[in-house]
């Protein structure tokens, strides 16, 4: 009897101290961490990738949400043996990310639905993402520099599947800063091609002609700033495929858009000539009434069939153009986050 009493005792005494192991304590304090962790890694990497912040709403709220209840469930763990340096970590990495996520994420969100009234609104707004995604990596290093610390203090040995996110989470803001300088680049053109496509929309030659000039300006200088950007660890496909929407942008406003130019003018010709042949009659005309009005209604069709050929073009070949961009940033996201 005396026997089983002392083995008793000493499985209730091993069952107490595994309990408060060093990775026991661990086990706690990382209890919502992973989950979260992975919830915060998908979020960041979907709002990221270009997936409309404001339809990750939801989301983001459930998990500030869960952020501050993790949190306080940190806090209540028991400080192991006097070392409360990881708990403190989890604790400071925990608030920073709901504070960021809660609020930080929010102003982006509400900066996403004016981000594409300007070139200046879309680069303030990749940019409040790439520092708010710097400040996400910055906590996640932390804690995983104590958490490195710990485990090599305690010769604790961790499951690569749990550190592989947090390595993910400290690569995104290096992605993502790289990502914004092609982007921006890129995004610079597109907007002034846009407000050009516009103008064509109004029949608006003044304007036409301005952003096609523009157009053409940006497209130049956009390559020029590209060229000094290197790859991102040796991958140039982002930088590429950039290099060649571009080069659609430049050609369209150098050799494509003055035809279309010269089509406006030629219909604002010939409807002027037309409303004047209208407003007399027939007996009133001079010949080179007639003969003007004549050359302006040839010039015109034959103006029609060019400017629709080349309209086709353009199309055809901006679509293929933005979907080799789009395949591109999906394939960067992919093999770096």
């Amino acid at each position: 009897m005396n026997q089983l009493k002392s083995l008793f005792l000493l499985l209730l005494s091993f069952n107490v101290l595994a309990q408060n192991s060093p990775v026991d304590h661990l086990n706690k304090l990382s209890t919502d961490y992973d989950q979260i962790n992975k919830d915060t890694w998908d979020y960041v990497r979907q709002a990221s990738r270009g997936k409309s912040a404001n339809k990750l709403e939801k989301r983001r709220t459930e998990l500030a949400s869960t952020l501050k209840t993790a949190k306080y469930n940190v806090s209540k763990v028991p400080v192991y043996q006097g070392d409360n340096s990881l708990k403190k970590a989890y604790i400071n990495y925990l608030g920073l990310t709901y504070n960021m996520i809660n609020n930080d994420y929010k102003k982006i969100v509400d900066m996403e639905k004016v981000a594409e009234d300007s070139y200046d609104a879309m680069e303030a707004y990749l940019l409040t993402k790439e520092r708010t995604n710097k400040r996400m990596d910055s906590a996640s290093t932390a804690l995983s520099a104590a958490q490195d610390e710990y485990v090599k203090k305690y010769n604790i040995t961790v499951r690569e599947d749990k550190s592989r996110i947090s390595r993910k989470l400290n690569n995104a803001g290096s992605v993502i800063e790289y990502y914004n300088k092609i982007y921006l680049i890129f995004y610079k053109s597109s907007f002034y091609e846009g407000e050009m496509i516009n103008a064509i929309s109004s029949n608006n030659v003044g304007d036409i002609e301005q952003f096609r000039q523009t157009l053409e300006m940006v497209s130049k200088e956009g390559t020029e700033d590209l060229a000094k950007i290197g790859s991102f660890r040796d991958d140039n496909t982002l930088k590429d495929v950039c290099f060649k929407m571009l080069e659609f942008y430049y050609g369209e406003a150098v050799k494509y858009m003055p035809k279309q130019v010269e089509f406006y003018a030629k219909k604002d010709r010939f409807e002027t000539l037309s409303k004047n042949i209208n407003a007399k009659k027939q007996k009133q005309l001079t010949q080179k009434e007639v003969d003007d009005y004549n050359k302006a209604v040839e010039e015109y069709n034959a103006a029609i069939n060019d400017f629709n050929e080349t309209n086709d073009y353009l199309n055809k070949y901006r679509s293929k153009r933005f979907k080799d961009f789009n395949d591109a940033i999906e394939n960067f996201y992919r093999k770096f986050m």
